[in-house]
C-alpha cells in the first residue's frame, strides 16, 4: 500500500465504524422495543 491510499483507507474505515455504530443504535432500539413488548405481555398474563 502506498502513501496516497492511506486517506481513502482511513475514510473507508471511518465510514465502516460509523455504520457499525448506527447498527448498534438500531439494535439497542429493537431490544428496547422487545423488552417493552415482553413487559406488556407479562402484565397481561399476570392479570
Amino acid at each position: 500500500m502506498n502513501q496516497r491510499d492511506l486517506p481513502s483507507e482511513l475514510e473507508h474505515w471511518k465510514h465502516r465504524s460509523l455504520s457499525a455504530e448506527k447498527t448498534l443504535e438500531d439494535m439497542k432500539k429493537n431490544i428496547q422495543s422487545i423488552k417493552m413488548a415482553v413487559d406488556t405481555l407479562a402484565q397481561m398474563l399476570n392479570k
